[in-house]
């Protein structure tokens, strides 16, 4: 871990270093965040928006994705924050929000034959507080209301300039990676 650090501490001295800069800071982002902090791998998480998500957006995470939240310490207090009502629910299957119904799947998410942790129905909105609860119990550099300006690829990374939009102020973050968390319309990805 000390090597690849290492490489991201020279440089200017107005720079800041850490060798992940996470460019969202929502679902995705938290989760990548608290994944590198399990391998103990240092990041900045930047997010433009005030807080997490009001949006319920995405609602079933798999057994796989609760394994995994499981193994960094945070599956329980996600079950604890899922609505009761939603488990053992089914998903309807039909023409439109008022058309035809086509078919009900129930989805049993106590037991299954490819787990020994069941899945969760839990909206993103109650899922995010969670995520980003414990990334800032494990000490991950949270920076909400901070906006990527642009970035740089360098023989060694990534510089990235960065804007806390309550302030104006800007700052420079040098990363051995960026990871483009910014969701369907990223500006990363159409930078690319």
């Amino acid at each position: 871990m000390s090597d690849v650090y290492d490489v991201y501490t020279k440089g200017p001295e107005a720079a800041e270093t850490v060798p992940v800069l996470i460019v969202g800071g929502s679902l995705v982002g938290l989760s990548m965040s608290l994944f590198l902090a399990w391998h103990g791998i240092p990041s900045i998480v930047v997010e433009r928006h005030a807080g997490n998500s009001p949006q319920p957006r995405a609602f079933n995470y798999n057994e796989r994705t609760m394994e995994a939240f499981q193994t960094i310490g945070v599956g329980e207090a996600i079950r604890q924050q899922a609505p009761p009502h939603f488990q053992n629910s089914s998903i309807l299957h039909a023409e439109s929000l008022v058309g035809q119904e086509f078919d009900a799947v129930a989805q049993d998410i106590t037991s299954s034959d490819l787990s020994a942790v069941s899945s969760c129905i839990i909206g993103q909105d109650a899922l995010e507080p969670v995520l980003r609860a414990r990334a800032e119990e494990v000490g991950v550099d949270l920076r909400f209301s901070t906006e990527l300006l642009s970035f740089q690829e360098e023989a060694d990374g990534v510089s990235a300039v960065i804007r806390k939009r309550t302030t104006g102020e800007e700052s420079t973050v040098r990363a051995r990676y960026l990871i483009a968390a910014d969701g369907n319309r990223s500006h990363i990805r159409q930078a690319l």
